[in-house]
Protein backbone atom coordinates (compact mmCIF):
# COMPACT_ATOMS: atom_id res chain seq x y z
CA UNK A 1 0.00 0.00 0.00
CA UNK A 2 2.86 2.17 0.64
CA UNK A 3 4.62 1.68 -2.62
CA UNK A 4 1.87 2.27 -4.73
CA UNK A 5 1.01 5.46 -2.53
CA UNK A 6 4.24 6.69 -3.39
CA UNK A 7 4.17 6.34 -7.36
CA UNK A 8 0.22 8.01 -7.19
CA UNK A 9 2.57 10.63 -5.62
CA UNK A 10 5.27 10.72 -7.59
CA UNK A 11 2.76 10.17 -10.94
CA UNK A 12 1.15 13.59 -9.25
CA UNK A 13 4.00 15.14 -8.66
CA UNK A 14 4.87 14.82 -12.70
CA UNK A 15 2.44 15.59 -14.04
CA UNK A 16 2.30 19.17 -11.67
CA UNK A 17 5.77 20.17 -12.86
CA UNK A 18 5.03 19.04 -16.52
CA UNK A 19 2.09 21.61 -16.80
CA UNK A 20 4.04 23.98 -14.71
CA UNK A 21 7.12 23.87 -17.26
CA UNK A 22 4.13 23.76 -20.03
CA UNK A 23 2.62 26.47 -19.21
CA UNK A 24 5.14 29.30 -17.99
CA UNK A 25 8.61 28.30 -18.51
CA UNK A 26 10.12 31.08 -19.96
CA UNK A 27 13.79 31.18 -21.68
CA UNK A 28 16.07 33.76 -19.69
CA UNK A 29 16.61 36.23 -22.47
CA UNK A 30 12.90 36.13 -23.34
CA UNK A 31 12.29 36.93 -19.16
CA UNK A 32 15.09 39.76 -19.86
CA UNK A 33 13.11 40.92 -23.22
CA UNK A 34 9.89 41.38 -21.65
CA UNK A 35 10.42 42.65 -18.81
CA UNK A 36 12.66 45.44 -20.12
CA UNK A 37 10.48 46.49 -22.88
CA UNK A 38 7.66 46.33 -20.37
CA UNK A 39 9.81 48.75 -18.01
CA UNK A 40 11.01 51.11 -21.03
CA UNK A 41 7.04 51.01 -22.67
CA UNK A 42 5.67 52.25 -18.94
CA UNK A 43 8.05 55.04 -18.76
CA UNK A 44 7.29 56.45 -22.19
CA UNK A 45 3.69 56.27 -21.72
CA UNK A 46 4.81 58.46 -18.30
CA UNK A 47 6.39 61.14 -20.45
CA UNK A 48 3.82 60.91 -23.48
CA UNK A 49 1.20 61.77 -20.88
CA UNK A 50 1.36 65.26 -18.61
CA UNK A 51 -2.57 64.57 -17.08
CA UNK A 52 -3.81 61.03 -16.83
CA UNK A 53 -7.77 61.35 -16.56
CA UNK A 54 -11.02 59.49 -17.13
CA UNK A 55 -10.07 58.62 -20.65
CA UNK A 56 -10.32 55.00 -22.81
CA UNK A 57 -7.15 56.59 -24.08
CA UNK A 58 -4.48 57.90 -22.12
CA UNK A 59 -6.20 57.05 -18.59
CA UNK A 60 -7.03 54.01 -16.50
CA UNK A 61 -5.37 51.50 -18.88
CA UNK A 62 -2.35 54.13 -18.97
CA UNK A 63 -2.18 54.71 -15.60
CA UNK A 64 -2.89 50.58 -14.51
CA UNK A 65 0.14 49.41 -16.51
CA UNK A 66 2.27 52.44 -15.21
CA UNK A 67 1.12 51.38 -11.67
CA UNK A 68 1.89 47.92 -12.22
CA UNK A 69 5.31 48.78 -13.80
CA UNK A 70 6.29 50.07 -10.82
CA UNK A 71 9.03 52.23 -13.46
CA UNK A 72 10.30 55.66 -12.65
CA UNK A 73 8.00 58.26 -12.26
CA UNK A 74 4.66 56.17 -11.54
CA UNK A 75 4.10 57.19 -7.87
CA UNK A 76 3.52 61.07 -9.26
CA UNK A 77 1.93 59.37 -12.52
CA UNK A 78 -1.26 57.77 -10.13
CA UNK A 79 -1.56 60.43 -7.55
CA UNK A 80 -2.40 62.68 -11.08
CA UNK A 81 -4.54 60.40 -12.29
CA UNK A 82 -6.70 60.03 -8.57
CA UNK A 83 -6.51 63.85 -8.23
CA UNK A 84 -8.10 64.43 -11.88
CA UNK A 85 -10.56 61.23 -11.73
CA UNK A 86 -11.73 63.00 -8.23
CA UNK A 87 -12.15 66.13 -9.43
CA UNK A 88 -14.39 64.51 -12.98
CA UNK A 89 -16.31 62.46 -9.90
CA UNK A 90 -17.61 65.28 -8.62
CA UNK A 91 -18.26 66.96 -11.55
CA UNK A 92 -20.30 64.24 -12.92
CA UNK A 93 -22.05 63.15 -9.72
CA UNK A 94 -20.58 59.94 -9.99
CA UNK A 95 -22.46 59.35 -12.98
CA UNK A 96 -19.46 58.06 -15.59
CA UNK A 97 -22.51 57.04 -18.49
CA UNK A 98 -25.65 56.45 -19.20
CA UNK A 99 -25.48 53.86 -21.71
CA UNK A 100 -21.73 52.66 -21.86
CA UNK A 101 -21.58 50.95 -18.33
CA UNK A 102 -18.15 49.46 -19.52
CA UNK A 103 -16.70 53.18 -18.58
CA UNK A 104 -17.61 51.99 -15.01
CA UNK A 105 -15.67 48.65 -15.52
CA UNK A 106 -12.71 49.78 -16.78
CA UNK A 107 -12.53 53.01 -13.88
CA UNK A 108 -13.70 49.91 -11.12
CA UNK A 109 -10.72 47.52 -12.42
CA UNK A 110 -8.25 50.72 -13.09
CA UNK A 111 -8.49 51.83 -9.03
CA UNK A 112 -8.66 48.34 -7.85
CA UNK A 113 -5.37 47.97 -9.18
CA UNK A 114 -3.97 51.28 -7.09
CA UNK A 115 -5.48 49.75 -4.14
CA UNK A 116 -8.61 51.54 -3.95
CA UNK A 117 -11.87 50.44 -2.58
CA UNK A 118 -14.25 51.43 -5.82
CA UNK A 119 -17.35 51.23 -3.59
CA UNK A 120 -16.37 54.52 -2.21
CA UNK A 121 -14.84 56.76 -4.01
CA UNK A 122 -15.22 60.27 -2.55
CA UNK A 123 -18.66 58.98 -1.51
CA UNK A 124 -19.50 57.26 -4.67
CA UNK A 125 -20.01 53.30 -4.87
CA UNK A 126 -18.45 53.25 -8.73
CA UNK A 127 -19.30 49.30 -8.12
CA UNK A 128 -23.05 49.19 -7.70
CA UNK A 129 -24.24 50.15 -11.65
CA UNK A 130 -22.33 46.89 -12.43
CA UNK A 131 -25.40 45.36 -10.90
CA UNK A 132 -27.57 46.55 -13.30
CA UNK A 133 -27.77 43.80 -15.84
CA UNK A 134 -29.73 45.30 -18.31
CA UNK A 135 -27.85 48.15 -19.04
CA UNK A 136 -24.93 46.41 -18.57
CA UNK A 137 -25.69 43.89 -21.46
CA UNK A 138 -27.43 46.67 -23.41
CA UNK A 139 -23.13 46.85 -25.04
CA UNK A 140 -23.67 42.98 -25.75
CA UNK A 141 -20.66 40.69 -25.33
CA UNK A 142 -18.27 44.09 -23.93
CA UNK A 143 -20.80 44.95 -21.18
CA UNK A 144 -21.17 41.40 -19.33
CA UNK A 145 -17.25 40.64 -20.08
CA UNK A 146 -16.05 43.57 -18.68
CA UNK A 147 -18.49 43.72 -15.90
CA UNK A 148 -17.28 40.46 -14.97
CA UNK A 149 -13.11 41.50 -15.27
CA UNK A 150 -14.50 44.66 -12.80
CA UNK A 151 -15.90 42.31 -10.24
CA UNK A 152 -13.88 39.81 -10.24
CA UNK A 153 -10.43 42.26 -10.30
CA UNK A 154 -11.06 43.36 -6.48
CA UNK A 155 -13.76 40.18 -5.63
CA UNK A 156 -16.54 42.52 -4.78
CA UNK A 157 -19.45 41.31 -3.66
CA UNK A 158 -22.82 40.26 -5.41
CA UNK A 159 -25.70 42.47 -4.43
CA UNK A 160 -27.98 41.36 -7.20
CA UNK A 161 -30.32 38.42 -7.17
CA UNK A 162 -28.81 36.60 -4.49
CA UNK A 163 -25.43 36.51 -5.46
CA UNK A 164 -26.19 35.46 -9.09
CA UNK A 165 -25.53 38.52 -10.78
CA UNK A 166 -21.94 36.73 -12.32
CA UNK A 167 -23.63 33.52 -13.50
CA UNK A 168 -26.38 35.84 -15.30
CA UNK A 169 -22.79 37.37 -17.26
CA UNK A 170 -21.35 33.82 -17.36
CA UNK A 171 -24.69 32.43 -19.10
CA UNK A 172 -24.87 35.54 -21.46
CA UNK A 173 -21.35 34.98 -22.72
CA UNK A 174 -21.59 30.83 -23.18
CA UNK A 175 -24.92 31.62 -24.96
CA UNK A 176 -23.19 34.45 -27.29
CA UNK A 177 -20.49 32.02 -28.54
CA UNK A 178 -20.42 31.66 -32.23
CA UNK A 179 -20.22 28.52 -33.21
CA UNK A 180 -16.58 28.38 -34.55
CA UNK A 181 -15.84 29.10 -30.94
CA UNK A 182 -15.38 32.88 -31.17
CA UNK A 183 -17.47 36.10 -29.89
CA UNK A 184 -17.87 38.76 -32.02
CA UNK A 185 -18.36 42.54 -31.24
CA UNK A 186 -21.82 43.30 -31.04
CA UNK A 187 -24.01 44.10 -34.42
CA UNK A 188 -21.44 41.59 -36.16
CA UNK A 189 -21.74 38.13 -36.46
CA UNK A 190 -17.82 37.13 -37.87
CA UNK A 191 -16.07 36.03 -34.56
CA UNK A 192 -13.08 38.50 -34.09
CA UNK A 193 -9.95 37.80 -32.15
CA UNK A 194 -10.29 41.10 -29.68
CA UNK A 195 -13.53 40.12 -28.57
CA UNK A 196 -12.99 36.46 -28.22
CA UNK A 197 -9.53 37.00 -25.74
CA UNK A 198 -11.85 39.47 -23.85
CA UNK A 199 -14.62 36.92 -23.26
CA UNK A 200 -11.55 34.16 -22.26
CA UNK A 201 -9.79 36.84 -19.67
CA UNK A 202 -13.37 37.33 -18.46
CA UNK A 203 -14.37 33.53 -17.77
CA UNK A 204 -10.89 32.53 -16.61
CA UNK A 205 -11.59 32.59 -13.13
CA UNK A 206 -14.84 29.98 -13.55
CA UNK A 207 -12.75 27.42 -15.79
CA UNK A 208 -13.53 25.14 -12.58
CA UNK A 209 -17.12 25.28 -13.83
CA UNK A 210 -17.21 22.42 -16.83
CA UNK A 211 -19.74 24.39 -19.67
CA UNK A 212 -17.16 27.00 -18.72
CA UNK A 213 -14.28 24.82 -19.52
CA UNK A 214 -15.49 23.49 -22.60
CA UNK A 215 -16.36 27.13 -23.93
CA UNK A 216 -13.00 28.15 -23.22
CA UNK A 217 -11.38 24.86 -24.72
CA UNK A 218 -13.12 25.74 -27.87
CA UNK A 219 -12.18 29.24 -27.84
CA UNK A 220 -8.58 28.66 -27.64
CA UNK A 221 -9.39 26.42 -30.89
CA UNK A 222 -10.48 29.27 -32.57
CA UNK A 223 -7.82 31.67 -31.94
CA UNK A 224 -5.02 28.92 -32.77
CA UNK A 225 -6.81 28.58 -35.63
CA UNK A 226 -7.66 32.17 -36.45
CA UNK A 227 -3.16 32.74 -36.20
CA UNK A 228 -1.42 33.19 -39.16
CA UNK A 229 1.75 32.66 -40.05
CA UNK A 230 3.49 35.48 -38.94
CA UNK A 231 2.24 34.87 -35.34
CA UNK A 232 -0.56 37.55 -35.33
CA UNK A 233 -4.02 38.09 -36.16
CA UNK A 234 -6.02 40.15 -38.63
CA UNK A 235 -8.90 42.07 -37.16
CA UNK A 236 -11.49 44.05 -39.66
CA UNK A 237 -8.89 43.43 -42.98
CA UNK A 238 -5.85 44.42 -40.64
CA UNK A 239 -2.88 42.87 -39.08
CA UNK A 240 -2.58 44.62 -35.75
CA UNK A 241 -0.44 44.72 -32.69
CA UNK A 242 -3.51 44.88 -30.34
CA UNK A 243 -5.32 41.83 -31.68
CA UNK A 244 -1.77 39.49 -30.51
CA UNK A 245 -1.44 42.18 -27.28
CA UNK A 246 -5.09 40.73 -25.86
CA UNK A 247 -4.80 37.32 -27.35
CA UNK A 248 -1.60 36.89 -25.30
CA UNK A 249 -3.82 38.65 -22.22
CA UNK A 250 -6.00 35.53 -22.37
CA UNK A 251 -3.83 32.86 -22.75
CA UNK A 252 -1.93 34.59 -19.52
CA UNK A 253 -5.38 34.55 -18.28
CA UNK A 254 -5.74 30.63 -18.25
CA UNK A 255 -2.07 29.58 -17.76
CA UNK A 256 -1.44 28.79 -21.34
CA UNK A 257 1.98 30.12 -22.77
CA UNK A 258 2.83 32.58 -25.48
CA UNK A 259 5.06 30.25 -26.69
CA UNK A 260 2.38 27.03 -26.33
CA UNK A 261 2.93 24.74 -29.09
CA UNK A 262 -0.65 25.40 -30.41
CA UNK A 263 0.59 29.51 -31.10
CA UNK A 264 3.57 29.00 -32.39
CA UNK A 265 3.25 29.29 -36.50
CA UNK A 266 6.16 29.17 -39.20
CA UNK A 267 8.40 29.26 -35.94
CA UNK A 268 6.89 32.70 -34.71
CA UNK A 269 5.71 33.18 -31.00
CA UNK A 270 2.94 35.42 -30.43
CA UNK A 271 5.61 38.02 -28.57
CA UNK A 272 7.97 37.94 -31.44
CA UNK A 273 4.84 39.13 -33.23
CA UNK A 274 4.20 41.34 -30.54
CA UNK A 275 7.74 42.81 -30.57
CA UNK A 276 7.46 43.11 -34.87
CA UNK A 277 5.48 46.55 -34.06
CA UNK A 278 7.89 47.46 -31.36
CA UNK A 279 9.70 50.83 -31.63
CA UNK A 280 13.40 50.92 -30.04
CA UNK A 281 12.79 54.14 -28.08
CA UNK A 282 9.66 52.03 -25.75
CA UNK A 283 6.03 52.23 -27.41
CA UNK A 284 4.19 50.26 -30.08
CA UNK A 285 2.93 50.83 -33.32
CA UNK A 286 -0.81 49.88 -34.71
CA UNK A 287 0.32 48.15 -37.62
CA UNK A 288 3.19 47.15 -39.52
CA UNK A 289 5.25 50.17 -41.25
CA UNK A 290 3.84 52.65 -39.59
CA UNK A 291 6.05 56.04 -38.41
CA UNK A 292 5.18 56.60 -35.07
CA UNK A 293 3.95 54.98 -31.89
CA UNK A 294 0.16 54.53 -31.44
CA UNK A 295 -1.02 55.23 -27.70
CA UNK A 296 -3.81 52.97 -27.74
CA UNK A 297 -1.38 50.13 -28.96
CA UNK A 298 0.86 50.70 -26.60
CA UNK A 299 -1.07 50.79 -23.75
CA UNK A 300 -2.26 47.01 -24.78
CA UNK A 301 1.00 45.91 -25.41
CA UNK A 302 2.22 47.08 -21.59
CA UNK A 303 -1.23 45.41 -20.32
CA UNK A 304 0.08 42.55 -22.28
CA UNK A 305 3.92 42.19 -21.74
CA UNK A 306 2.70 42.96 -17.54
CA UNK A 307 0.25 39.57 -17.71
CA UNK A 308 3.18 37.42 -18.71
CA UNK A 309 5.38 38.82 -16.12
CA UNK A 310 2.19 38.64 -13.52
CA UNK A 311 2.03 34.80 -14.43
CA UNK A 312 5.44 33.53 -14.26
CA UNK A 313 6.01 35.68 -10.73
CA UNK A 314 2.49 35.44 -8.97
CA UNK A 315 0.59 32.60 -11.11
CA UNK A 316 -2.23 35.15 -11.39
CA UNK A 317 -4.43 36.77 -14.20
CA UNK A 318 -3.49 40.22 -15.13
CA UNK A 319 -6.62 41.41 -13.15
CA UNK A 320 -6.42 39.62 -10.18
CA UNK A 321 -5.78 42.34 -7.21
CA UNK A 322 -8.08 40.29 -4.66
CA UNK A 323 -4.98 40.42 -2.83
CA UNK A 324 -4.36 44.42 -2.53
CA UNK A 325 -5.40 46.03 -0.03
CA UNK A 326 -8.03 48.69 -0.51
CA UNK A 327 -7.42 51.59 2.33
CA UNK A 328 -5.65 53.43 -0.27
CA UNK A 329 -7.14 56.72 -0.50
CA UNK A 330 -10.89 56.14 0.58
CA UNK A 331 -10.34 57.30 4.22
CA UNK A 332 -11.15 54.05 5.80
CA UNK A 333 -10.27 54.33 9.63
CA UNK A 334 -6.79 53.70 9.98
CA UNK A 335 -4.86 54.03 13.77
CA UNK A 336 -1.94 53.78 12.19
CA UNK A 337 -1.96 56.65 10.14
CA UNK A 338 -0.58 59.99 10.81
CA UNK A 339 2.03 61.31 13.38
CA UNK A 340 3.53 59.04 16.06
CA UNK A 341 2.09 59.74 19.42
CA UNK A 342 -0.98 60.91 18.21
CA UNK A 343 -4.61 59.91 20.29
CA UNK A 344 -6.49 56.27 19.27
CA UNK A 345 -9.19 58.11 18.09
CA UNK A 346 -7.70 61.00 15.66
CA UNK A 347 -8.86 58.22 12.57
CA UNK A 348 -7.93 58.63 8.68
CA UNK A 349 -11.69 59.86 7.27
CA UNK A 350 -12.52 59.41 3.47
CA UNK A 351 -12.33 62.62 1.04
CA UNK A 352 -15.91 64.39 0.06
CA UNK A 353 -15.06 65.56 -3.54
CA UNK A 354 -17.80 67.35 -3.68
CA UNK A 355 -18.46 69.25 -0.37
CA UNK A 356 -16.44 72.47 0.24
CA UNK A 357 -16.65 75.09 3.03
CA UNK A 358 -19.09 77.60 3.22
CA UNK A 359 -16.74 80.32 4.64
CA UNK A 360 -15.08 80.94 0.90
CA UNK A 361 -17.49 80.04 -2.03
CA UNK A 362 -17.36 83.84 -2.58
CA UNK A 363 -13.68 84.20 -1.97
CA UNK A 364 -11.41 85.71 -4.39
CA UNK A 365 -9.20 82.85 -3.85
CA UNK A 366 -11.42 80.06 -3.50
CA UNK A 367 -9.56 78.12 -5.98
CA UNK A 368 -6.21 78.30 -4.77
CA UNK A 369 -7.79 77.54 -1.14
Amino acid sequence: MKNIKAHISLILSLIIAFFSINCFSLAEDDTKRIEDAALKTAKIICENISEPAFSQIGGEWAVFGVNMSKCEGYEAFKEKYIKNISSYLAECKGVLSDRKYTEYSRVVTALTSLGIDAQNVCGFNLVMPLSDYEKVSFQRVNGPAWALIALDSGNYEDNENGGLLRKKYIDNLLNAQNADGGWAIGGFEVSDADVTSMVITSLSKYVLNNDVKKSIDRAVLFLSKMQSNNGGFESFGDFNSESTSQVITALSSIGISYSDERFVKNGKTLVDNLFSYYDENGGFYHVGGEKSINQMATEQALCALLSIVKRTGKGKSLYDFSDEDKNAFNGNENTDFGLSGKHKDVLKRSVICDKTFDDILNHSAKSEI
